[in-house]
């Protein structure tokens, strides 16, 4: 994945490389628990849950009545909110 542009301290406000895949994969991956997401596909959003045991387990997601979700080819975007955030959707 290549660096994604940012400003960087001492970087007077020009956008320079920064590799932020590290430092976040390592912040995901140490992410365990349970908890509630919203999957979009095909222009519909779905309530679904989230499981990740320990920091060696894959996440896996389901819907409410437990079927395994499935991820539609192509790219798959995930995006962690602090818990303090509300997602609104529209």
């Amino acid at each position: 994945m290549p660096p994604r542009l940012a400003s960087a301290p001492g970087s007077m406000g020009k956008n320079r490389p920064v590799d932020f895949t590290a430092s976040l994969q390592a912040a995901v991956d140490q992410l365990t628990g349970t908890g509630t997401a919203k999957l979009f596909q095909q222009g519909k959003a779905y309530d679904v849950n989230w499981s990740k045991p320990d920091a060696n387990s894959r996440t896996t997601f389901t819907y409410a009545d437990g079927t395994p979700v499935v991820f539609l080819p192509g790219n798959t975007w995930i995006e962690v909110l602090p818990v303090d955030r509300t997602l609104t959707v529209s």
